[in-house]
């Protein structure tokens, strides 16, 4: 089944256009190709997924855009093979979006599907420049544990920053320290049996600043 017969299996995802779908499965079958030789995800993640990663990068997409300001630039942290930030790309063309990730082949992947699939709109990077500060939307797909993340970005974010934090469904909302607003808990469940989602987004207001 191709990509966009499984996404027409599932009416209740977010609308997507034609063009949009037919950039996701052009995603995939990089993905697939390049899997072989570099594993950039498991197998057991490669057969499964429409539901685990671009049906998850749908949803988290959906409800982070919610709280999108027209200024704030994206930045998916961890990004891997592109999930949610290549489908970020392809859903916000208007948007900046900056994909961190460290492993070098994903780096490469990255840059080849970047070229592949004529993402204008995005820029490739490791990781935080040391002190550096940013205004950004900050989105993180269960790369850290949520204290972590929180912890890690926190001397890199400027005020007014908003984050957006996934974890499972059976996992608790997070808790975030008190420098971090909360903005909007949801949840929302996979297709299949791939379970649920909670999504949790934030604004960072640290102390001695006001809104």
């Amino acid at each position: 089944m191709n990509w966009a017969d499984n996404y027409l299996q599932h009416p209740e995802l977010p609308t997507t256009t034609p063009e949009e779908r037919a950039k996701y499965a052009a995603h995939f079958e990089l993905l697939k190709e390049w899997n072989t030789r570099f594993n950039l995800v498991s197998r057991k993640s490669i057969e499964n997924a429409f539901s685990i990663h671009y049906a998850d990068s749908l949803y988290l997409a959906d409800r982070a855009a919610k709280h999108f300001t027209d200024d704030l630039p994206l930045i998916d942290l961890g990004t891997g093979a592109g999930f949610p930030g290549a489908v970020l790309a392809i859903r916000y063309p208007a948007k900046s979006i900056l994909l961190l990730e460290r492993s070098l082949k994903k780096q490469t992947f990255l840059a080849e599907t970047v070229k592949a699939l004529e993402l204008k709109n995005v820029r490739l990077g490791e990781t935080f420049l040391p002190r550096e500060k940013v205004r950004a939307f900050v989105i993180s797909r269960a790369v850290l544990a949520p204290a972590d993340f929180f912890e890690y970005v926190a001397p890199f974010l400027a005020h007014t920053s908003r984050v957006a934090v996934t974890v499972g469904g059976l996992a608790e909302f997070p808790k975030a320290p008190p420098a971090f607003r909360l903005l909007e808990n949801a949840t929302y469940t996979l297709p299949g049996d791939s379970g649920g989602r909670k999504i949790s987004t934030f604004e960072y207001v640290p102390r001695g600043t006001s809104k």
